[in-house]
């Protein structure tokens, strides 16, 4: 082997790598309304380096984020998270946070690192996909007179319906109020305080939630404001007119939709994820019945009704035939 000349395969190496940085840069220029190669160079070092750590990012995470942001905020604010890696670095998910306080407040890039560094932008939103149209809401419970206000990271990915009747199922079972129901219960349903991300509502952050909020109307990072009115069982939607817009223009793009039927469009994209929900339920439901009988031995059969009752109710919002038929049996049998 001739010392003198690198091994083929590290020629190799070499080319994907400098493919993948051009893509990089090309995709950034054509985010950023005013790019330069040593902050793309550095974003891009960056990523790569967090690609050895994947639970924290790569440099396509980058990409999702800063193509999330060019989508949701106006061009400075994009301008400004690319700037970011100059002062110091925020991990994907730290940069949609950076953007949003950005949009609320007066933050430089530089106000932004430091932030970073602090710890104060951790565990926010990385958006799935460069495409990817914003989950984010903000959700007030409403309970006994009191609200509390929190966002969800999930927006369209749970039914609010059928959320609040589960927390009220849970509330009743475990002597908790409907609220803290509601922070603990994961977007399958289940309820699970230390569920993290997988939890409809995030804990804390009130400052987070307000600067969220005060994006209504300004830009479509926020989707919606979501009402749990638990004393009266009912939910409400107030969709963020920027919000619908923006789902409109990609609708129409993928699929060519009509004008004036984004609205439509999104009652029938939940529509569908509900249905899929109650399927996976009731698919759930039935491994449990078949597993009980291949186990052998007694057969709940009246918890097994009831299960599959209660499944129902809480889909199509109406209460529990069984429950109810078991209180008026319970009531003529103490007459």
């Amino acid at each position: 082997m001739n010392m003198g000349q690198p091994h083929p395969m590290l020629n190799n190496i070499r080319m994907v790598m400098m493919m993948e940085k051009s893509e990089f840069e090309r995709k950034i220029n054509s985010l950023v309304p005013c790019p330069d190669q040593e902050t793309t160079a550095d974003l891009f070092a960056l990523g790569q380096e967090l690609g050895e750590e994947s639970e924290y990012g790569s440099t396509q995470d980058i990409l999702n984020s800063l193509s999330f942001i060019s989508r949701h905020f106006d061009q400075e604010i994009t301008q400004g998270v690319y700037e970011i890696i100059q002062y110091g670095s925020a991990l994907p998910d730290e940069m949609v946070a950076a953007a949003v306080h950005m949009a609320s407040r007066d933050c430089s890039p530089r106000q932004m690192a430091q932030a970073a560094t602090n710890g104060e932008l951790m565990c926010f939103h990385t958006p799935k996909d460069a495409e990817e149209l914003s989950p984010l809401a903000v959700c007030t419970v409403c309970e006994n007179g009191k609200s509390l206000t929190r966002y969800t990271r999930h927006f369209g990915g749970f039914d609010p319906k059928t959320a609040l009747r589960s927390a009220q199922k849970c509330a009743h079972d475990r002597k908790i109020t409907v609220t803290d129901a509601l922070l603990s219960l994961t977007v399958d349903l289940k309820l699970n305080p230390t569920g993290g991300a997988r939890k409809i509502l995030a804990r804390g952050d009130k400052a987070m939630t307000e600067m969220l909020d005060s994006c209504f109307d300004r830009y479509p990072v926020l989707a919606a404001r979501l009402t749990f009115d638990t004393d009266r069982s009912q939910t409400a939607v107030e969709y963020n007119p920027l919000w619908l817009e923006l789902h409109h223009q990609q609708e129409q793009l993928k699929t060519g939709t009509a004008p004036g039927m984004q609205l439509e469009t999104i009652e029938e994209s939940l529509t569908d994820r509900r249905d899929k929900m109650l399927e996976q339920r009731i698919t759930e439901w039935a491994h449990k019945v078949l597993a009980a009988h291949e186990a052998g031995g007694m057969i709940d059969t009246v918890q097994i009704i009831e299960d599959i009752d209660r499944i129902i109710a809480e889909e199509f919002d109406h209460d529990p035939v069984l429950e109810e038929s078991s209180c008026q049996q319970a009531e003529g049998l103490s007459m």
